[in-house]
């Protein structure tokens, strides 16, 4: 008899309880600890009312944790620096890195936006302010800085 085992991967965490409840890239939780690892990025902003192990995350606006499934694949595959994505009351995505906000303001181009961070957040580090992806689309791949005082 062969027996394998698939360890799922988090993808993100939420701050539940004062846990952090772990989900994998398809939106389940995988499990919940106290402790808060640094390699994992921090969702916050949702709305839910409860989370149970090995159900999916109940998010009320189920295009918002598409998103952050997308936003967290890309996390991981391009290796971006973020420890948190926040999502304002409009449902926008805010990326944090150190001192860096990325506001990704809509998921039209989404893949784009964050391939394109690969070659901007290197060149930001140590820098403190807001990167805009408000006007950021294919044919005007365009991010505006704005320096923090």
């Amino acid at each position: 008899m062969t027996v394998q085992v698939n360890e799922k991967k988090r993808a993100g965490c939420l701050n539940y309880n004062g846990k952090y409840v772990y989900f994998d890239k398809e939106g389940y939780a995988l499990e919940i600890y106290e402790k808060h690892y640094d390699d994992v990025p921090l969702v916050t902003g949702l709305n839910y009312k409860k989370i149970a192990l090995g159900e999916k995350i109940p998010e009320k606006k189920t295009a918002v944790f598409e998103q952050i499934l997308k936003i967290t694949m890309a996390i991981d595959k391009y290796d971006l620096p973020v420890s948190q994505i926040h999502f304002n009351a409009e449902g926008k995505a805010l990326l944090i890195s150190g001192d860096l906000t990325i506001n990704l303001w809509n998921s039209r181009e989404l893949d784009l936006k964050l391939t394109e961070l690969t070659g901007i957040l290197p060149k930001m580090k140590g820098k403190k302010g807001t990167i805009s992806m408000k006007y950021f689309t294919k044919d005007n791949p365009v991010a505006i800085f704005k320096k923090k005082k």
